[in-house]
């Protein structure tokens, strides 16, 4: 069974997109999208925020690689790196 930490390793090894109650995650390997695509840690999720920011989102597991905008593209793009599919 996936526990709370596991599922904070998860969340760390995304790029989080909050839109509206969907909040949506992006990873640069398909091992993490894997394992967050589980109900089991989407529950996880969806109750924590209930719990600390008193609010309902709807995670979602985007089968697209990170996005170009994120954090790891712009680290990327200084060291003259690229963005390629984990699978």
């Amino acid at each position: 069974t996936l526990d709370e930490p596991a599922a904070l390793a998860i969340v760390k090894n995304a790029d989080v997109r909050l839109a509206g109650a969907t909040l949506t995650l992006f990873f640069a390997k398909n091992f993490w999208r894997k394992k967050a695509s589980t109900r089991h840690f989407r529950d996880i999720l969806e109750r924590a925020f209930r719990e600390t920011y008193d609010a309902t989102v709807e995670i979602e597991v985007s089968p697209d690689p990170v996005p170009g905008d994120s954090a790891a593209a712009n680290v990327l793009d200084l060291i003259g790196g690229e963005i390629v599919s984990a699978e």
